[in-house]
């Protein structure tokens, strides 16, 4: 009865943790395919190619060219939780994320959370390049 027992179960035991192991790139980047081989640091900056990073993007070209404290500010207050949320990701991972970054689906976000720094600065350094030119 146990040799049974033991033969139905050893497959089910085998099969949970290695499916939902295999399904993290699934979920973590669903527009990666494992044929295009593991994501490094520079296919990472795709990230502002998705709906928010071309948002903020253009919030940062808006509050450049418009002198508006209220836009500078959301452009310097969002771009910055992005980059602490990304930089306390990448420091603090997860499971999930850990597993990713094996599987070769996520890299290093260093290059985006310069990236994001800069975009929150350039609407203050433009501004003040501005008041010194006038």
């Amino acid at each position: 009865m146990n040799t049974r027992l033991f033969t139905y179960t050893l497959p089910l035991l085998l099969m949970g943790p290695n499916a939902a192991w295999s399904e993290v790139c699934d979920k973590e980047v669903p527009s990666w395919a494992p044929q295009q081989g593991s994501v490094d640091t520079i296919d990472e900056l795709l990230f502002f190619t998705t709906p928010l990073g071309i948002f903020l993007i253009f919030l940062c070209l808006v509050s450049t060219r418009f002198p508006n404290r209220l836009l500078r500010l959301s452009n310097t207050a969002i771009s910055t939780l992005i980059a602490a949320f990304l930089l306390s990701e990448w420091l603090f991972p997860d499971a999930v994320y850990q597993s990713a970054v094996q599987e070769g689906c996520r890299s290093s976000p260093i290059l985006v959370i310069f990236a994001l720094l800069l975009i929150a600065v350039a609407p203050f350094v433009k501004n003040r390049l501005r008041s010194q030119h006038l």
